[in-house]
């Protein structure tokens, strides 16, 4: 998979000729994968600290019959301070797993430069980032949709309660379902 992630991959498969060598690279790899998942829980969560804090509103948690009655989602529902312990948490993540990157980075480039066949740290980063990056495709799908999701739920939400705001008569509600 690193080798078809960029071009002359097969320097990298050359290169990688000892089983401390593959070790170290799927140890970065690893590393990398995590960086960019911590990244995308980062971005939702500060999505969803974005929204509660742009409309004030926390813990919009609603039945499940409400839900299914009016055809929408069930959304997330945390209380703020559960939010911001989250966010705060995924980012000390994320930071912490950018010095551990950092580390291997450096590493590489004391390593590689004993190397046979050499092979240069910039390339081998690039091709862990691209190989990285194509394997995550799905889940970053799936973190834009949740993202999505989450302003949609929330406009949903907000235009039932202004609906209901209007003291809608039993015939109104039947109609506007």
């Amino acid at each position: 998979m690193l080798s078809n992630s960029i071009e002359d991959g097969n320097k990298i498969v050359q290169c990688l000729n000892t089983n401390e060598k593959l070790q170290f690279v799927r140890q970065m790899t690893e590393t990398t994968n995590n960086l960019y998942y911590f990244d995308l829980q980062r971005q939702l969560w500060q999505d969803y600290f974005d929204l509660g804090i742009k409309e004030n509103k926390w813990a919009p948690r609603v039945s499940k019959s409400f839900v299914k009655q009016h055809h929408t989602c069930h959304t997330y529902g945390f209380r703020k301070h559960i939010v911001e312990q989250r966010l705060k948490t995924i980012t000390q993540q994320f930071q912490s797993t950018i010095n551990e990157l950092q580390q291997y980075i450096l590493q590489s480039e004391q390593n590689v430069k004993h190397w046979q066949p050499y092979i240069h740290p910039a390339i081998l980063s690039n091709a862990i980032n691209e190989c990285v990056k194509s394997a995550q495709q799905r889940l970053r799908q799936e973190f834009d949709y949740k993202k999505k999701m989450l302003a949609l739920d929330s406009n949903d939400r907000n235009l039932i309660t202004k609906f209901y705001d209007l003291k809608p008569n039993e015939e109104q509600i039947q109609l506007a379902k």
